[in-house]
């Protein structure tokens, strides 16, 4: 999955559109110290006696794209985030997480992309007009009653992201970074 960002220099500032699907593939891919693997909804499917039912093709190919050493710097930026930044919701899943938040030009766009050792998430929120455009996100919930009410990826996105991560990440193994 490719995601048809142009070389416009103001898509590293959020004006191009990419999915979540392909924003949790890049995390992931930093994640596993620049391991790429082929990004799937459902990669596998086991019925009820542990037989394999169904595997997405290439779901067990991994490619080593980018060097390890980059990658673990990576992390660490990412981590400060979460640490010190617009991300601190995200401690409170009570193990190492790094991501970013993040909000669309217009603010048509929030999110919040993160993993911690084994698991990458990505939450993004949009609102559709009448006609499928994209539209300026309409403050809701505790959000609405600011002052300059917005909702930025440091908002409802890494809150969604915290909530499900805790509960997705309950019984794995806490790990650390690399």
């Amino acid at each position: 999955i490719k995601a048809d960002v142009g070389s416009n220099l103001a898509n590293v500032l959020g004006d191009a559109t990419v999915t979540p699907l392909e924003l949790t593939n890049a995390y992931a891919t930093i994640a596993a110290q620049g391991m790429k693997a082929t990004p799937h909804i459902v990669a596998s499917v086991t019925d009820s006696r542990g037989n394999l039912v169904y595997e997405a093709p290439g779901a067990d190919k991994r490619t080593q794209e980018f060097d390890p050493e980059v990658m673990a710097a990576a992390t660490y930026a990412l981590s400060q985030v979460v640490e010190t930044g617009s991300g601190k919701p995200a401690q409170a899943i009570g193990r190492p997480a790094a991501g970013k938040t993040g909000t669309s030009t217009d603010n048509k766009s929030a999110w919040f992309a993160g993993f911690t050792p084994g698991l990458a998430t990505v939450v993004g929120l949009y609102q559709s007009g009448p006609e499928g455009e994209q539209e300026q996100i309409t403050p809701f919930g505790r959000w609405a009653d600011m002052r300059n009410p917005e909702i930025t990826g440091g908002s409802w996105p890494v809150e969604a992201w915290t909530s499900y991560m805790q509960a997705a990440t309950a019984n794995l193994p806490v790990g650390e970074f690399l």
